[in-house]
């Protein structure tokens, strides 16, 4: 179990960059990915494997579809961002 829960909250990072990148560019993508791996509270989050550990993750899921929504408008982001928003909830309760 505590294999797909560092799965998952190593998505982070790709969802970071993916976020920055739409938001403005690259770089920024790759900032926020790198700041994200800087050392803070997550240098104790492996130690214990719960639900906090799918925050950041959840977060960023989230987060991704609703800046393509708002860009473009589509139906189906928003659609996107309803589940993802759901998953996230029952991620962290």
């Amino acid at each position: 179990m505590s294999r797909i829960a560092g799965v998952l909250a190593a998505l982070k990072f790709p969802l970071a960059y993916a976020c920055g990148r739409r938001l403005l560019d690259a770089r920024f993508g790759v900032a926020w990915a790198l700041a994200l791996a800087l050392p803070g509270w997550n240098r104790l989050q492996p130690m214990f494997p719960t639900h906090t550990n799918l925050v950041e993750a959840g977060v960023l899921a989230c987060a991704y579809p609703l800046v393509r929504a708002w860009q473009e408008g589509s139906p189906r982001w928003w659609a996107l961002f309803g589940a993802m928003l759901g998953l996230a909830l029952h991620a962290h309760p």
